[in-house]
C-alpha cells in the first residue's frame, strides 16, 4: 500500500494511491479556507476558519508503473493540468 501526496500553496492537491490488491487511482482536490459559521448552527456564533475540499476528478490506472508514468508525463497528463492549472497557462502567455 502506498500514498503519494502533492500540495500547492493555493489549495490544489493531488493524492495517488495504490492499495494491497494493486489497484491504482489518482485524485485531485481543491481546498478552500475561509471564515464562516457552519450551516447547521443557528443563532449568533463567532466566525471561525472553515475548510472545504472540492473533489476535481479521479483517474484509474492498470498498475503502479502506469500510474507513475502518468504522473511524470508532465504537460500531457490530465491530473498535471488540474494541479498546475492557471500557473502553467500564465507561464505560456508571458
Amino acid at each position: 500500500m502506498a500514498d503519494i501526496r502533492l500540495a500547492r500553496e493555493d489549495g490544489r492537491s493531488l493524492l495517488a494511491r495504490v492499495d494491497a490488491l494493486g489497484r491504482c487511482a489518482v485524485e485531485t482536490f481543491h481546498r478552500e479556507i475561509g471564515l464562516g459559521v457552519p450551516v447547521n448552527r443557528r443563532g449568533r456564533h463567532a466566525r471561525f476558519p472553515l475548510v472545504e475540499d472540492v473533489f476535481l476528478g479521479r483517474t484509474r490506472h492498470q498498475g503502479p508503473r502506469a500510474m507513475l508514468r502518468h504522473l511524470t508525463s508532465a504537460p500531457r497528463s490530465s491530473c498535471f493540468k488540474k494541479i498546475c492549472g492557471a500557473a502553467s497557462n500564465a507561464a505560456r502567455t508571458a
